[in-house]
């Protein structure tokens, strides 16, 4: 799976220049079930 794969496209590049969020990935909130999220990033 890619970002890409999760929505994301060329946005994603001004995330990458904020250095706040260098230690940070990226990733969707898939689903959500009683207060427990299941979040999708470009590592699975």
């Amino acid at each position: 799976m890619n970002l890409e794969d999760l929505g994301y496209n060329s946005i994603k590049a001004i995330y990458d220049s904020f250095d706040d969020l260098a230690n940070f990935e990226l990733g969707r909130v898939m689903a959500e079930h009683k207060e427990r999220y299941l979040v999708g990033t470009a590592k699975g």
